[in-house]
């Protein structure tokens, strides 16, 4: 063992029923202005899984910003850096303890080799300690008198493991009192340091409908105050149709730059085929992909789709598509022999709703070749986002269906392979008949109320199937529900669906003053017996949130039964071109007045 006057003095006592092992330097140590290792650096590594450092001081492989949240456990590397024959040290590391706290220090673990010990060497005494808090001091030495032993160079000389209390913006942890010790009792005093940040990570989430894509896309984690920026990329024959930014339409933007992130961020974008006339023809750029296909009527593959419908439905006219999953579908021109497809999916398809508020979508069930069956037993779940959205209430019941479990837990064997998905309601069909299409039940949710509504503005969330059941018979097909959390939506009463008989007619009341918040009595015969919003009062709040904001349909600063309810009822009727929608309909003062402006305004506002 080493003398204690060659560099250092291990004192150990007992403080309560802890041992306290200090290691100090002592003044017989050689201090000079300019040691072996008064060029040397530490840092702080918060994600050591990459450690191929550079034997001199830089940032390769050194991470020194990393993303968790609250209950959260890390690990983050102390790194020498240009060392010289290193044969003690002493560290101390800094952090807010009511934001983080310290669990516990190593030398190692099974992947990281002990930096001291790299050349056969025995470190002794080593210690992390919290001895006040919000400080860890962490200390170790080389036993003998062998130089060979003593490292150079870069490696991770201690591990420390910390939980992340709450959730703050940014957590600095900083390194002080860094002193190093050669092998020829040499100490130096570290000044070259890297410290280290723990950012609350945040998510950009972009959807892109068919048609195109975004890079960056999918989920992006972004730290505490990054940016981020995405490009819109449209496939060949197809533009962009229109960009959502946390909900607001922002039309057809190529590229977005999120600033300076401080919330979630949510981007949705849309496509449309580059038709180039009214009449029924494809564009050339996409037919010229698929030379000697025929006509646009035409169905080369015969699997019951036209070219024409396999361009809308973006799939390819030489590869044979399975039946009634696509729009356009075609028994008669299906060549093909298949199993029949059974097809679950909801109406609406692309509901909408607000923070608070609630929504329900109908569960379809139908086949892509029988109008019924008789004895069928299968077996259905539904996923869903937890996280966003809680079931409320299971009704409208088909005979025959039973509800196995409510809110059961996604698990990998029966997972639907989205990773935001975590909760399954489980169905079971069991009946001796069933008439396509059916309705298997009625599904209510309410939205999350525990993020502020402006964190989750132009949130998307799916809501998919998947077949559980060892029917052999037929194929199962999923059409995915897609919610999107808005401020607004036509859908006043709540029902799932947007109708000039109840929403339109509700809104020119309340245009017209007709709704009285205290009586239900001016509502009756409008709202529909399935509306989630059935009191005046709730119907009034409602409208009158979103009026000065999405009701100025005309675009002329103002909101009038006249026009803006007028163009508004009109459009719910499906009159939606000129003359017929804006005639007599739109103020003097309009920035809106052709049907493409008025219609493209409205639809903002609406989903199918």
């Amino acid at each position: 063992m080493k003398i204690y006057h060659k560099y250092l003095s291990l004192f150990a006592g007992l403080y309560g029923c802890h041992v306290i092992i200090m290691i100090t330097f002592l003044m017989m140590s050689q201090t000079a202005m300019a040691g072996p290792n008064a060029l040397s650096g530490c840092a702080l590594d918060m994600d050591y899984s990459t450690h191929d450092y550079d034997i001199f001081i830089s940032e390769k492989d050194i991470e020194s910003q990393i993303t968790a949240r609250a209950s959260d456990d890390i690990t983050i590397a102390v790194v020498a850096q240009n060392v010289s024959d290193l044969d003690t040290f002493q560290v101390e590391v800094n952090y807010d303890s009511s934001l983080i706290a310290f669990i516990q220090g190593v030398k190692s673990d099974n992947n990281i080799d002990p930096f001291l010990s790299q050349h056969g060497g025995n470190a002794v005494g080593f210690q992390a300690v919290e001895r006040q808090a919000g400080t860890v001091n962490i200390a170790c030495a080389l036993t003998g008198q062998d130089k060979e032993q003593a490292p150079e160079g870069s490696g991770i000389i201690a591990l420390l493991h910390f939980k992340i209390l709450n959730d703050q913006h940014i957590i600095h942890l900083s390194l002080s009192n860094v002193n190093f010790l050669n092998a020829d009792f040499i100490k130096d005093s570290i000044i070259n340091t890297m410290d280290a940040i723990i950012s609350k990570p945040y998510y950009v989430k972009l959807n892109a409908g068919n048609g195109g894509y975004t890079e960056p896309s999918g989920m992006v984690t972004v730290p505490y105050g990054d940016s981020v920026t995405v490009n819109i990329m449209p496939d060949d024959c197809h533009d962009i149709a229109n960009v959502k930014i946390n909900g607001i339409s922002r039309g057809q933007l190529t590229a977005h730059t999120f600033e300076q992130i401080t919330r979630n961020h949510y981007m949705s974008v849309s496509f449309s085929p580059m038709i180039e006339d009214l009449a029924y023809n494809l564009p050339d750029c996409w037919k010229s992909q698929y030379p000697g296909i025929g006509d646009d009527s035409e169905d080369y593959d015969r699997d019951g789709y036209s070219n024409y419908d396999e361009f809308l439905n973006h799939t390819n006219p030489t590869v044979i598509d399975l039946p009634g999953v696509y729009e356009g579908y075609r028994s008669s021109s299906d060549d093909n022999e298949n199993l029949p497809y059974h097809i679950l999916s909801t109406r609406p398809t692309n509901p909408r709703a607000s923070v608070g508020e609630y929504f329900s979508i109908d569960i379809l069930y139908k086949s892509s070749e029988n109008e019924s069956i008789d004895n069928i037993d299968t077996n259905f779940l539904i996923h869903y986002d937890s996280s966003l959205i809680s079931l409320v209430n299971i009704s409208n019941q088909l005979t025959g269906i039973t509800i196995l479990e409510k809110e059961g837990i996604e698990t990998p064997d029966l997972s639907d392979d989205d990773i935001f998905t975590d909760k399954v309601i489980n169905l079971r069909l069991l009946t001796e008949t069933i008439h396509f299409p059916a309705r298997l039940c009625t599904l209510t949710y309410s939205i999350s109320t525990e993020t502020q509504e402006n964190d989750i503005l132009g949130e998307t969330s799916m809501i998919r199937f998947t077949d559980i059941s060892d029917q052999q018979d037929y194929i199962f097909h999923g059409t995915p529900a897609t919610l999107e959390i808005d401020d607004f939506n036509l859908d006043i009463d709540a029902d799932g669906r947007i109708d000039a008989l109840s929403d339109g007619l509700l809104v020119m009341r309340f245009l017209f003053g007709l709704i009285d918040q205290h009586s239900d009595s001016t509502i009756t015969n409008i709202v529909s017996q399935s509306a989630m919003r059935k009191r005046s009062k709730d119907i009034w709040n409602y409208i009158n949130k979103g009026k000065s904001k999405y009701l100025d349909i005309d675009g002329d600063g103002q909101v009038d039964s006249l026009t803006d309810g007028l163009l508004l009822l009109r459009y719910l009727f499906c009159i939606n071109k000129d003359p017929s929608l804006t005639q007599n309909a739109i103020s003097e003062n309009a920035t809106r007045i052709t049907d493409t402006e008025i219609v493209k305004y409205i639809k903002q506002y609406v989903f199918n």
